[in-house]
């Protein structure tokens, strides 16, 4: 059911499928250090931009563009090769026509497209792409279903479909009612080499909750294995792991893209969840509680903050223990905040203990540089911290550090500022404490929080 394009003549997209859409990355290189991929694709274009950003903790010009070039047109989801250290630029993106291998190192093809794989199954491809067995296979969703295809050929290996949707006869209307309200794939990310999480989300009807369900799959079993960790009234967008704590998951809820309007983006509000696979399935006491994170303040009220965006809104530091980035949308980009998370205990209503997370959210400090330059898109910008179209943790080489997009094509970096809680006092001898807020902190002027 997969088509293999000829890399010589241009990939074919398909013109039925049209994106409501723009999306927009800047993604982390696994294999160099300081390099970042920013790619930016608009609805309704017929290409998309992408820059290779080197970013050195040592550069004091700040972020520089080194490669540049057009991609296939309305990309959806991208994902680095990994695994492969000898592709060092390779990566995997779905586009409404079908999947794109793509090497920034292989200039043959306009677009630096190697192969080009068309799906023939039903429903909307895009929802996530991962690498996965090695990088011998690459995981995808299309519709409600999930699945793994071979990266050299394209030839499908597995596959997972949750809700039945197949097509018994092409003028069957009952199947095009139920396979437009089936539950679709809002998200996936791989855990390990043949362990893939995904989202499924409910469609929403009028003011209804938001709902859906989250499952653990097995690339090894045939047709697939689930495992629940959860469903109901649950985020099902932005799945991701964390890299240091491997067995804790974020997602979210309420996701937007961008470009919304300024009046949905203000009344929309996102929810962010952590699920700790260590302790589903597991007897009480210490089991974890299915809620989203509370705020910190005395009546543990979850905590809020405004849409995320679709593309890139969760993301786990690759340096710092349970702290998120997330990039909050409006009306013509989006903003920067860092989420700190903290484990808690509390009784539940039949009085066992269960496991509960709280969190603060804080602006991030827009750091500047008496180098900026944003000719071409590539210098460091100042000003305009709340245009952010896509944002992405730096390397472990630069901790605490985050390279955002602006709406005009600049880069900024942006710096973690973590407010000291004790210090040494200034005459010696002792420890001065500082206690912790009463309530979240939201800072939106993007200056550091005073320390001791």
């Amino acid at each position: 059911k997969w088509l293999k394009g000829i890399c010589g003549s241009s990939c074919p997209d398909d013109p039925s499928v049209s994106s409501s859409m723009d999306s927009a990355w800047v993604l982390r290189s696994p294999h160099l250090d300081g390099a970042h991929l920013a790619v930016r694709s608009l609805s309704g274009a017929h290409e998309t931009n992408a820059r290779l950003v080197s970013w050195a903790a040592s550069d004091v010009g700040g972020p520089e563009v080194v490669d540049a070039t057009l991609l296939p047109a309305d990309i959806r989801a991208i994902s680095w090769d990994d695994h492969d250290a000898t592709a060092p630029l390779r990566f995997a993106a779905c586009s409404a026509g079908g999947m794109h291998i793509i090497d920034l190192n292989y200039r043959v093809h306009p677009r630096r497209v190697r192969a080009f794989y068309k799906s023939e199954f039903d429903g909307e491809l895009g929802a996530g792409v991962a690498w996965a067995k090695g990088g011998s296979s690459i995981v995808l969703s299309r519709g409600s279903a999930v699945l793994s295809v071979d990266a050299e050929t394209g030839a499908r290996q597995w596959n997972f479909q949750k809700y039945s949707t197949e097509r018994k006869h092409s003028t069957d209307v009952k199947h095009s009612a139920d396979a437009k309200n089936a539950p679709s794939v809002a998200s996936l990310a791989m855990l390990d080499a043949n362990t893939v999480v995904a989202g499924w989300a409910s469609p929403r009807v009028g003011d209804a909750q938001e709902s859906g369900s989250i499952c653990l799959l097995d690339l090894r079993v045939p047709h697939g294995q689930q495992q629940t960790i959860g469903s109901g009234p649950i985020g099902v967008n932005g799945l991701c792991r964390s890299a240091l704590e491997p067995y804790l998951l974020a997602s979210h809820t309420g996701a937007l893209s961008v470009g919304v309007s300024s009046e949905a983006a203000a009344a929309a509000k996102s929810e962010i969840f952590i699920w700790d696979l260590r302790r589903f399935g597991r007897p009480l006491p210490g089991a974890q509680a299915i809620a989203p994170v509370s705020s910190r303040d005395e009546h543990r009220s979850p905590l809020t903050l405004g849409s995320l965006q679709r593309s890139g809104g969760l993301q786990w530091s690759p340096t710092k223990r349970d702290t998120l980035l997330a990039l909050v949308a409006d009306g013509h980009g989006g903003c920067v905040r860092e989420c700190r998370m903290w484990q808690s205990y509390a009784d539940n209503k039949a009085g066992a203990e269960q496991l509960r997370w709280l969190g603060e959210v804080n602006a991030m400090c827009c750091r500047s540089s008496a180098n900026s330059s944003p000719h071409d898109g590539g210098g460091l910008a100042a000003e305009g911290a709340h245009d952010i179209l896509a944002a992405g943790w730096g390397h472990s080489s630069q901790p605490g550090m985050v390279l955002g997009l602006r709406t005009g094509g600049q880069f900024v970096l942006f710096e973690q500022r973590v407010p000291k809680m004790v210090a040494w006092s200034p005459g010696g001898g002792g420890l001065v404490g500082r206690p912790w807020p009463s309530r979240a902190a939201c800072h939106t002027s993007g200056e550091a929080t005073p320390g001791l």
